[in-house]
């Protein structure tokens, strides 16, 4: 089999830069977001023209894939360190309300992957780069098990195992859905869990998501797909990081020679990653999240800094030391402009905000209970992470 030609390296970087090249007939043509177009790369393109109209010949399907972006690179490298590794699982359980049947239950999730086509769509690699292929795959059909006069321990061991199962990124299985039958109190009851990757969605999309799939289940129609999509936001996130080394090199400097966090540990550390761990939940009451809210307005902070405050003390009165580095999900942080969809966009000033550094997990914002949802046997069901 005769391997196809090296693409030519402009070809590369329009795509790397979120760049869409077209090609009808011989008249070349691009689609990019703003900024990703430099002047100087454009006359790049138009003294290359030839080479470029027949390398996409060679490879007419070069921009069928899309660049991962920051947030979706890290997740993929920790992926494919540990590919049977549970521990980006995200998953909610819930108790639908009697009378729905798994007919309808799987519509209603087929129909959430076609309204969100990042959740069925394989991530893979070429020539290197990590990409994310725009063709959905077939998704698998929702698992469906049935049980008679099951307990909450056993229903809590059913979904503890379905959290837990790797999910197949390299197979467009992005998102996984399973149900519960339970014959129990004179009638069924459907359990459902949703389990979906860290690389597609946050804690605000995930939330998106549980909405749609409710409102879907109840027959409504969902809103037309936005014209913003995550593929611009992250192409935008791209510009945004390659426009200037500046803040880049202010960083390395500032940061440079600062020490480890050293944490005392009742064992010594494992050269090999494991995933067994649990998970300690609290609420904060009325009264002292109130209190938490006007002292971050008196403050003129979020929420989101004062709980990594608190974080930061915490672990140096752990380990003694005055100076370290804590990281944050907050790379190239911005609001994002239009209808919410899925993928994992970090950004200061959504609600629910989720802190997660070092084991400790804070969730703090306003919950949504849509029709059909039973609220007393819902959860977020965590991978044991």
């Amino acid at each position: 089999m005769t391997q196809a030609p090296t693409p030519h390296p402009l070809l590369v970087q329009c795509w790397q830069r979120g760049i869409t090249l077209n090609l009808d007939n011989d008249k070349l043509s691009f689609k990019a977001v703003a900024g990703a177009m430099t002047p100087a790369l454009l006359a790049e393109i138009r003294s290359h023209k030839p080479a470029l109209i027949d390398s996409l010949r060679q490879h007419p399907d070069w921009f069928n894939a899309r660049p991962l972006s920051a947030n979706e690179r890290s997740l993929w490298f920790l992926h494919r360190l540990e590919p049977d590794s549970p521990a980006y699982n995200m998953a909610y359980a819930v108790r639908l309300e009697a009378g729905y049947s798994a007919a309808q239950i799987e519509a209603a999730f087929q129909a959430l992957l076609q309204h969100h086509p990042i959740l069925c769509s394989a991530y893979g690699e070429r020539e290197g780069e990590p990409l994310q292929w725009l063709q959905p795959v077939t998704p698998a059909p929702l698992s469906v098990e049935q049980f008679d006069q099951a307990d909450d321990a056993t229903l809590a061991d059913w979904r503890a195992r379905q959290a837990d199962q790797p999910l197949a990124l390299a197979d467009g299985e992005i998102c996984r859905a399973a149900l519960a039958l339970n014959q129990r109190d004179g009638q069924l009851q459907p359990h459902l869990i949703l389990v979906v990757h860290h690389i597609a969605a946050d804690f605000i999309s995930f939330e998106v998501l549980r909405q749609h799939f409710l409102q879907r289940l109840a027959g409504q129609p969902l809103a037309a797909t936005a014209d913003y999509s995550y593929q611009q936001w992250a192409a935008e996130q791209q510009v945004r990081l390659t426009s200037s080394d500046a803040d880049r090199d202010y960083w390395l400097q500032s940061l440079a020679g600062l020490p480890q966090l050293q944490l005392p540990t009742d064992f010594a550390h494992r050269s090999d990653q494991r995933g067994e761990g649990e998970e300690l939940s609290f609420v904060l009451a009325a009264g002292p999240a109130n209190r938490l809210r006007e002292q971050c307005r008196a403050l003129g902070v979020t929420p989101y800094v004062w709980w990594l405050a608190a974080f930061q003390w915490f672990m140096a009165r752990l380990s003694g030391q005055q100076d370290f580095v804590i990281g944050t999900t907050q790379l190239c942080a911005g609001r994002w402009p239009g209808e919410p969809v899925a993928g994992a966009v970090p950004g200061p000033g959504r609600d629910p905000l989720c802190l997660v550094a070092g084991g400790f997990s804070v969730v703090y914002g306003p919950a949504v209970r849509p029709a059909g949802f039973c609220d007393r046997h819902s959860q977020c069901w965590p991978s044991q992470a």
